[in-house]
């Protein structure tokens, strides 16, 4: 058939071409060009709504290539299900010299330095895998789950299971959410898409019949979108494997002689033409096919690369160069697959047609027929089988799946059965601390407190006994102000007409003295050279009652207004600098209306059991406690220009500047004294190490807020104090106010360890116990240290039905990983 006289036959064999096996082929041909040119306008569909582009493959972590645990994770670098596939944003490349001073010693982890335990705990881990049918039954329901949710969302599965969810449960740092903001949108959507299709697949047989049919169908398929590979190579591969299994088909009965080998069946050599035969012929055809069908899959996947900053131009080039590649490959192929159909057709004889029609038409019934409608029987009857052997269907537990979250209404929020312990976690829960805050924390490091702070060695635990711990005694008040530039006058000793950039800049100065940009302030620059005037205004955000404001006027020099001269009724006059003055207006920024505000939600809460009102924990603490006195006043409005000097939230502490002795004073959460004593919903929960460095703690949380994949570059910024650097980056994405749930921050540690203290830090320097009269409690209703299942799923609740946020869990990861070996990292990921 494809010797020189076979393929003569098809130039000069007359009508073969217009007979109906050609017709057929014809058709075939039409419909995959149409399909590839829906392929090219779903590609262009995607790429303009922004869910995927090509350089998101670009990423600055080097990818994985292989996993030992788990051998599949690929290039993408985000395999959920395995301890060394970790988040890209906690991983950290920093210098040997860093890495030398975090190296556990060897006398603290000796077990993981032995190859025997290595040994011993994969075979223990053996032995925890499930049993076959238990694999079998959380492969179907994951994969009916799966293919739901791709129909609805128009996502390919198996990039679901890559990127966001799989078998193993939610996936963990994926690159891919990381890269796209509409993808790690959607991701965050799945949280309550996922319930709702794991119990509408199986409460209808019918609805998970016909939702498997239409979602394996390849046409349909087609429709969703792959990030690894572009509905136009997914087009032109559904294309090769029809002409492909069609051109197998060809050579089988070239071969034996079935049509081709005489122009008449009496001539055939083997009497086969019985139909179950061309049905094997067709079959066993398609699992040839199978072979150049995966190498043309492998060209056409595309996966994460290490982005060279020097060579980005190139390395989109190259890209380029690998799509162009994988056509060419694909073109020549689909030449030869045709080339021997052709031959095929035009030596077929007239008699022998309806053996090819018939091989056609199973060829297409597999893919376009047979294949869906085995997917949907099977996934039918695994499903059955589970309902058999289990009873009702329920997703297992890695799953991570909220199937109260597919209900009509909601759970609600309120305690039912257990006020005390329902109050202390809701308490708990309204701890959440802002990178604002988180910076105004760390820059006082070393300056305003634990003078000896050390960023290289200071461990969080160090931070927490030597700073946390003595700050969070009383309840600082923070206020906003809107400061107005007018004009300046009398400046001498400086050009302003040929000064090139001439401005006045504004800013929040700490008690350390250094600037605080997180605070607010800014640049305002010269409108008029001859007259010097501004008339602008800029806002100045939590300003605690001891912090100036700091005006700049170079090449005028600088001036402070001290908080003694602003905070309580604000400002209105001159300030003056070195070589001239500044007329300025300093405004409480809404201070009535934020203070109703505030007393709103206090007597809404009052009313209710939420953690903003005196919860029940508190007040059975403070029934046992001598720390509540008589001195625990409600809020009172405050007047127009007037400032009460001490505020009192009976259980979020006391608003004051004024000093109380540690012996008798009630200790409260770092959360709540920076808050104003109000609740704040935490949207990220932080999982770390007290033995890892605190810069490092603090790096991978700025890391997370930035979108960053390592944060080596926020630990030099930290380093150098480069806070302005910072400050403009978290401003300009808007994560200045984003709250975070760190437990050395949000967990109340005088209620706990504060009073039992090692006799020094990591550093050698002396620590001194707390002797406050705070209550402490290590278990039972008034612990908070065995409430944290509770409060992060109290915390998914609440913030599903009072924001639009979704609680999101941050792996903060040392350098030497031994995160990982503590158990209760794995609990709260798997809560999580």
């Amino acid at each position: 058939m494809l010797g020189l006289e076979g393929l003569q036959e098809i130039f000069e064999r007359p009508g073969w071409w217009r007979r109906p096996p050609a017709m057929a082929l014809w058709a075939l041909l039409g419909a995959s060009l149409a399909l590839i040119l829906f392929g090219k306008v779903l590609d262009r569909k995607f790429q303009r709504t922004g869910l995927w582009r090509d350089e998101y493959f670009l990423t600055e972590l080097p990818p994985l290539t292989s996993c030992g645990s788990c051998g599949s994770c690929g290039s993408c670098g985000s395999c959920g299900s395995c301890g060394s596939c970790v988040p890209g944003f906690l991983h950290f490349q920093g210098s040997d010299q860093h890495s030398s001073q975090n190296t556990p010693e060897p006398n603290r982890l000796p077990h993981l330095q032995s190859g025997l335990y290595v040994t011993r705990l994969r075979n223990f881990q053996k032995k925890l895998r499930p049993a076959l049918g238990q694999q079998f039954r959380d492969r179907i329901l994951c994969q009916n789950t799966l293919l739901e949710v791709a129909r609805r969302k128009k996502l390919y599965a198996s990039s679901i299971t890559s990127h966001i969810w799989g078998r193993s449960g939610w996936v963990q740092g994926s690159l891919a959410v990381q890269k796209s903001s509409q993808l790690k949108a959607l991701a965050v959507d799945f949280e309550e898409c996922l319930p709702k299709a794991f119990v509408r697949m199986h409460d209808s047989r019918l609805r998970r019949l016909w939702t498997v049919l239409v979602a394996t169908h390849p046409v349909v398929e087609l429709g969703m979108c792959d990030l690894h590979v572009a509905c136009t190579k997914r087009a032109k591969i559904i294309m090769d494997c029809l002409v492909g299994s069609l051109a197998f088909v060809a050579l089988f009965f070239s071969v034996d002689g079935t049509a081709v080998a005489a122009r008449s069946p009496a001539d055939c050599p083997f009497q086969q033409g019985t139909p179950l035969w061309y049905i094997f012929v067709s079959l066993l055809s398609v699992s040839f096919n199978f072979i150049p069908r995966s190498l043309e899959s492998y060209f056409a996947y595309r996966s994460f690369v290490q982005e060279s900053h020097g060579h980005r131009q190139l390395q989109m080039w190259m890209r380029r160069c690998k799509d162009v590649g994988f056509w060419l490959f694909s073109f020549c192929l689909s030449l030869l697959y045709l080339l021997i159909i052709f031959a095929f057709l035009a030596n077929l004889s007239e008699a022998d047609e309806w053996k090819w029609m018939f091989s056609f038409s199973v060829v297409l019934l597999r893919k376009l027929v047979i294949v869906p409608l085995l997917a949907s029987l099977f996934s039918g009857l695994g499903t059955e089988l589970s309902i058999w052997t289990e009873g009702r269907v329920k997703p297992p537990k890695k799953f991570g799946l909220d199937l109260q979250l597919a209900e009509q209404e909601v759970a609600a929020l309120d305690p039912l059965d257990r006020p005390v312990w329902d109050g202390k976690v809701q308490e708990l829960a309204g701890r959440g601390v802002s990178i604002r805050q988180l910076l105004d924390f760390y820059a006082g490091l070393g300056y305003e407190f634990m003078e000896h702070f050390d960023v290289d060695q200071s461990t969080t635990n160090d931070v927490v006994r030597q700073a946390i711990i003595p700050r969070s005694l009383q309840v600082r008040q923070s206020r906003c102000f809107t400061v107005v530039v007018h004009r300046a006058d009398g400046l001498v000793g400086g050009d302003l007409v040929s000064a090139p950039d001439f401005c006045c800049e504004v800013s929040v100065k700490g008690k350390g003295g250094f600037l605080k940009p997180w605070k607010g302030g800014g640049t305002a620059p010269l409108k008029n050279k001859t007259d010097p005037f501004w008339e602008e205004s800029f806002l100045a955000e939590e300003v605690f009652r001891d912090e100036d404001l700091d005006f700049g006027l170079e090449p005028f020099g600088h001036a402070s207004l001290p908080s003694k001269d602003y905070w309580s009724e604000g400002f209105s006059g001159i300030l003056q600098l070195p070589q001239g003055s500044l007329h300025i207006s300093v405004f409480v920024h809404r201070a009535e209306e934020c203070l109703e505000e505030k007393l709103e939600v206090a007597e809404a809460c009052a009313s209710s059991p939420s953690p903003s009102a005196l919860s029940p924990s508190e007040s059975a603490e403070r029934s046992t406690s001598e720390g509540a006195d008589s001195t625990d006043l409600p809020l009172e409005p405050m007047s127009a220009g007037k400032v009460p000097s001490l505020v009192l939230r009976a259980s979020r502490g006391i608003l004051s500047g004024e000093e109380i002795p540690a012996a008798r004073a009630r200790g409260f959460s770092y959360a709540d004294t920076v808050n104003n004593g109000m609740p704040r919903l935490a949207h990220k929960m932080v999982t770390h190490s007290w033995r890892n460095t605190f810069v490092n703690l603090f790096a991978a949380v700025l890391a997370d807020a930035l979108e960053m994949e390592t944060y080596d570059h926020m630990v030099q910024l930290l380093k150098e104090r480069q806070f302005g650097k910072l400050s403009d980056a978290l401003r300009g994405k808007g994560k200045l106010d984003v709250p975070y749930w760190i437990c050395a921050f949000s967990v109340n540690q005088h209620a706990g360890i504060c009073a039992t203290a090692p006799p020094m830090d990591s550093t050698g320097h002396a620590i001194t116990p707390c002797s406050c009269a705070t209550a402490k409690h290590f278990d039972g209703d008034l612990s908070e240290m065995n409430k944290f299942d509770d409060m992060m799923a109290y915390l998914r609740r609440a913030l599903r039905t009072q924001t639009e946020v979704r609680l999101e869990q941050v792996v903060a990861m040392e350098v030497d990983f031994t995160l990982l070996t503590r158990v209760s990292w794995y609990a709260e990921a798997e809560i999580e």
